[in-house]
């Protein structure tokens, strides 16, 4: 054992020596722990026990800054500015002369420090100024500009002024309707780059710059969302299973994907115990196969919304971890409510070692943030850019977004400000009530139809209840329960989604007859998924809903991927389904079980009647045609999207009373226009996503509906190719149709049956492929 020869020649252990030299200096302590810190700006507290010393020095990444130490409490506290990454600090002071230093503690700033910018335009005639506003400049940096054009504009503009903080720009007469954008790319001296980006709308009378408080973009009008749950998509899923199956997805008309929490959690399930904003899970294939989801989505023209969650993260978050240790010592002791407050009704308290924590629900693994802190609203502003930055994703689905517009209004607004600084067209889609004012006002651009029909209203509709309750809670919708629509938001329809029991449990008809009238309303629709196949699991129940070597579509036996189709498709081809509007018109007589609404554009008008009741109907509709901008001197037709049939007349008044025979729980759709419509009854030749697996053998479905009137649909499937044939015939056995004559692929096909011009009674389909032959039933009923 080595020793040391003191002045009173003491023999001292080197290991004695050491321990009181740890003694001497850790009476200077720092309060703080090491930690991921989310403001620049920190005050560094501390104590220097029995030390004696009045003064002292902080060194912050080895910079001294004066310390004062109190004389009564022996404290000391030091605001200082943090920089980029990892910031080491140690206090020291003399007593009697000997330095004593505390330990070093480490604070890593959790973002880049970076210029904001804002960048907007103005519009006088046809020019166009545009602005780089500088928000904050962190360090005063020399700021360099340099405006850029996107390439995908409708047609290309020249700006001038490109490497200033105003450019310009001017809209040539006959530039070509539809929305504009731009960005600036803002440089600071350190060599950071930040973009900011706006846009103007250009139509046939005016040019219109972007509000970020009240706009929004053109494609969210038109938006139709599928929602995933990664996790049981398949068995055993992953997000490369997601991609293989999203031709399929975007064949049915859909144009958004809305993905389930796809960041780090404990639960390997729907993902929203968060334990890392940052991180992607790795359990469903990590960042590498994410990025080629979002990238093969974009170029299948399908935005993608990701789901964050910022009003809690799981009890098992490390932050909460930290706090659970350390107590009021723990940095993150203030990053989670600890007490009930007016906006956390329903809530419950729980300790956890040295921490209470408020959560919901009774979830108590689910513990609430804190918004009245700074550094969590700075947190969560930076976890929602995260994805836009760095995958280019088109917006998020806001879990608990009524929460915080609740607790915390403002920091709503400054996360959507954040946002659309940066992606003018992202879409902010909120879990909160689409009726009420306050959800919008420059928080969200949709929320949910949670009061009429929403999150619960959808499993009483058809559901064994009186067809007139059915009918006044559609109508509650179309009305807002008589409010009218809420002035700037959007309402998202949805008949299940990751929270609600599978709709089809009410059965098949009723289910094909609520999916009409979910597309038929004003706002968005959702399909969530499985919901298009008819799988009758709750999603808590976490079963694989799709399988990985088979199609979407042969997993379908009840043609509801084809009828879910039909009405997106009904969606692109009307502009006035994706408006705003939505109004009730009369028709008589009515025993409480029908209603009618109309959609009414700019260059198209819909008239919705539906019919929730038992028995068919034929009732007048009183369509009301002066309420719609018409040519008094031409000729109108009405058509039936569902069935073709078409109504026309010289006289537009021979419209204002119209008899129209509407079966039983069923919907239709007519369209006015100067020309009548050829609603196709050909066959839909879609096969399943490459990859996936082929039919084993030739298969005939039986059709549906059967009974039908007038259109019925039969399902075929191929294991190669094959010259198929496919007939009708009456019980003479007379050929009425030909379906299908020709060379098909390997894969799923539909051929669709129109018997309107045919006498009710039983017809014959047969089905010919090389040596598959094959002869079923079917009865049309007028």
């Amino acid at each position: 054992m080595k020793t040391y020869l003191t002045r009173s020649t003491i023999v001292v252990p080197l290991w004695l020596m050491v321990l009181w030299g740890q003694v001497q200096a850790s009476q200077v302590v720092i309060e703080k722990k090491n930690a991921v810190v989310w403001s620049r700006n920190q005050v560094i507290k501390g104590s220097i026990g029995a030390l004696t010393a009045t003064t002292g020095t902080l060194y912050l990444n080895g910079s001294a800054m004066p310390l004062s130490v109190s004389a009564d409490s022996k404290t000391f506290a030091v605001p200082v500015r943090l920089s980029d990454g990892i910031n080491s600090l140690v206090a020291k002071v003399d007593s009697a002369g000997i330095p004593r230093y505390s330990d070093t503690l480490r604070l890593t700033l959790g973002y880049k420090i970076r210029p904001e910018i804002h960048a907007y335009a103005a519009v006088s005639d046809r020019s166009v100024t545009l602005h780089a506003a500088v928000l904050e400049n962190p360090d005063s940096s020399r700021l360099a500009f340099s405006w850029v054009v996107d390439q995908n504009n409708p047609t290309r503009i020249t700006i001038a002024g490109t490497s200033d903080s105003v450019a310009s720009c001017l809209i040539p007469v006959h530039a070509p309707p539809g929305e504009y954008y731009f960005a600036v790319a803002v440089t600071a001296g350190k060599g950071d780059t930040v973009w900011a980006r706006t846009m103007i709308t250009v139509d046939t009378l005016h040019i219109k710059p972007f509000n970020i408080r009240t706009d929004h973009a053109r494609w969210i009008d038109s938006a139709a969302i599928y929602e995933v749950s990664p996790y049981f998509f398949v068995r055993n899923g992953k997000f490369r299973d997601v991609q293989n199956k999203l031709p399929e997805i975007a064949a049915m008309g859909v144009n958004t994907i809305w993905l389930q929490p796809i960041t780090q959690t404990t639960e390997p399930y729907q993902g929203y115990h968060v334990t890392d904003y940052f991180s992607v899970r790795e359990d469903l294939g990590g960042e590498a196969e994410i990025r080629s989801l979002v990238d093969a989505a974009h170029k299948l023209g399908l935005r993608v919304l990701f789901d964050f969650v910022p009003n809690h993260t799981t009890i098992y978050h490390p932050y909460a971890q930290d706090a659970i240790k350390y107590g009021p010592a723990s940095h993150y002791f203030d990053f989670y409510q600890r007490a009930l407050d007016a906006g956390t009704a329903g809530c419950s308290v729980r300790t956890e070692g040295m921490m209470s924590f408020v959560y919901y629900f009774g979830y108590w693994v689910l513990v609430n943030l804190n918004y009245n802190n700074e550094e969590v609203q700075r947190m969560l502003v930076e976890a929602a850019r995260c994805w836009v930055e760095r995958m280019d994703i088109d917006g998020y689905r806001i879990d608990f977004h009524w929460a915080m517009t609740d607790r915390k209004p403002e920091l709503a607004k400054r996360i959507r400000s954040a946002l659309k600084r940066l992606k003018p067209e992202v879409l902010i889609l909120a879990e909160d009530f689409a009726d009420r004012a306050v959800t919008f006002d420059e928080k969200a651009d949709v929320a949910f139809d949670w009061r009429s029909l929403g999150h619960g209203r959808w499993e009483t509709l058809f559901n064994g209840g009186a067809a007139t309750q059915d009918v006044s809670a559609i109508r509650a919708s179309v009305t807002n329960n008589g409010i009218g629509a809420t002035q700037g938001g959007k309402v998202m329809r949805f008949m299940e989604n990751n929270d609600t029991p599978r709709f089809i449990q009410r059965g098949l008809e009723r289910t094909r007859m609520a999916a009409s009238i979910m597309f038929a309303l004003d706002g968005i629709p959702l399909i969530y998924n499985g919901q298009e196949i008819g799988v009758p699991t709750h999603p808590y129940e976490g079963q694989p809903i799709f399988r990985a070597d088979t199609s979407i579509v042969s997993l379908d036996p009840a043609g509801l991927v084809q009828h879910y189709t039909r009405l997106a498709s009904f969606r692109k081809a009307h502009p006035s389904l994706n408006g705003a509007r939505c109004q009730e018109f009369e028709i008589y007589p009515n025993d409480g079980t029908c209603a009618a609404f109309y959609r009414s554009g700019f260059k198209d008008s819909v008239f919705v009647i539906m019919n929730l009741g038992s028995s068919p109907m034929t009732s007048e509709l009183y369509i009301p045609t002066t309420k719609i901008n018409l040519n008094l001197s031409k000729t109108y037709y009405l058509t039936d999207l569902m069935n073709g049939q078409v109504f026309s007349s010289r006289r537009l008044e021979d419209f204002v009373i119209l008899p129209v025979e509407i079966g039983a729980f069923s919907i239709r759709y007519l369209t006015l226009a100067e020309t009548p419509l050829t609603i196709t009854a050909a066959e839909d030749t879609r096969t399943p996503a490459r990859g996936n697996e082929m039919p084993k053998g030739c298969v005939l479905s039986q059709n549906y509906p059967n009974p039908f009137n007038p259109t019925t649909e039969i399902i075929f499937q191929l294991p190669m190719a094959s010259r198929v044939s496919l007939k009708v015939y009456n019980l003479l056995g007379q050929e009425v149709a030909t379906l299908v004559d020709g060379m098909r692929q390997a894969g799923t096909h539909f051929a669709r049956f129109d018997g309107r011009n045919l006498p009710s009674g039983v017809y014959w389909y047969r089905m010919t492929a090389g040596d598959f032959v094959r002869s079923k039933s079917m009865l049309l009923l007028k």
